[in-house]
């Protein structure tokens, strides 16, 4: 399904090297780490990798330590790299490569179609605070990055590589959605030009012709401190809180509250934090806020979240948010170390 949706959105790109486009899946990371060790690759703080060496080509993905819809968010994002790899070329400008796959892991599965642009709010969060605080990339300094600055600013910058792969991601989500759509066909022509291995300066020149990189630089911070998340992504943000709450209940064998009124008051009770951490940043919710039990329709409907009877005697009640579209709910799953988690399910 999600490579369907990759060759729709490049459907007139064509395979360059024909043959399998290989996937591993590996159980543990220590057999993650010793694969990537036995092709000269260092794996240290990844979970995924798209490799392209002398011994081996192909997606390297740690399927077994991770939850399902992390798993799902490291192929979607690998996955990408191997098909631009096969069918864009290798060519690609290093923020546009690690942008365009930022914005397909965030793309979720709605009845056997993946569903993209759910702008998402923990990003939004981080990339504001970046940008108030001038702590993110130059637009004109981001679009030039070579992969050789772009590996030095993760490595040695530790303020600015917090945020560069979601402004990446940014960048890519404003130029597809931004000022309705104006700079799709625009992007469209810069990827087509890339593809046939046009200069990255050239290319942007020739499909940006009148837009200089100063005044699209303007147009995309004013987006990133303007636009409204989508209340898909803010809800299931809110829902992470709730899961979190759920979760420290039923560990300290507290009866189960039967709807989020109920949530709520236990919540309030014992003063619950969390912390969400995106790329370093830090996004703190706390059971005092009001918002945290509610979300907002896109019509600009408040309702309260939905509690469901849980799945099985020994997890807790599963939570939904009816009416958004697509409709999240968060429900629970034992790992294979029998610990409870929660995912989500979208429909």
């Amino acid at each position: 399904m999600v490579f369907d949706e990759y060759n729709r959105r490049f459907a007139s790109f064509s395979r360059r090297r024909n043959g399998a486009m290989n996937l591993y899946l590996l159980d543990t990371n220590a057999n993650y780490q010793a694969f990537l060790k036995s092709h000269n690759v260092r794996g240290v703080n990844t979970s995924g990798i798209f490799l392209i060496q002398p011994t081996i080509e192909g997606v390297v993905v740690l399927a077994g330590e991770m939850k399902r819809s992390e798993v799902f968010g490291v192929l979607q994002h690998e996955g990408f790299h191997q098909f631009a790899s096969n069918y864009l070329g290798r060519g690609l400008p290093i923020w546009l490569n690690e942008g365009l796959a930022e914005y397909f892991e965030d793309g979720v599965i709605v009845d056997g179609r993946m569903k993209l642009g759910i702008a998402s709010q923990s990003r939004l969060v981080v990339l504001r605070d970046a940008i108030r605080k001038n702590r993110h990339v130059p637009f004109a300094q981001l679009i030039n990055m070579t992969p050789g600055a772009w590996a030095m600013t993760l490595h040695r910058n530790k303020t600015k590589a917090g945020v560069l792969y979601d402004q990446a991601w940014s960048v890519v989500y404003f130029l597809v959605h931004g000022d309705n759509g104006r700079y799709r066909h625009q992007f469209d022509r810069y990827i087509e030009l890339l593809s046939q291995r046009v200069n990255p300066q050239t290319a942007y020149e020739r499909a940006f012709a009148g837009i200089n990189v100063d005044s699209l630089a303007a147009r995309w911070k004013h987006f990133v401190r303007t636009t409204e998340s989508n209340p898909v992504s803010l809800a299931k943000l809110r829902m992470q809180f709730l899961g979190e709450g759920l979760k420290v209940l039923h560990q300290h064998q507290q009866p189960m509250p039967s709807n989020t009124e109920q949530l709520e008051k236990k919540l309030r009770a014992i003063k619950l934090q969390t912390e969400l951490t995106q790329n370093g940043a830090k996004i703190v919710m706390k059971a005092s806020d009001d918002d945290l039990y509610r979300y907002e329709s896109p019509h600009g409907i408040r309702s309260r979240f939905m509690l469901l009877e849980p799945s099985r005697d020994d997890l807790p009640p599963r939570l939904s948010a009816p009416g958004l579209r697509p409709e999240p709910t968060l429900i629970w799953v034992r790992d294979a170390g029998d610990k409870l988690v929660y995912e989500f399910e979208y429909r």
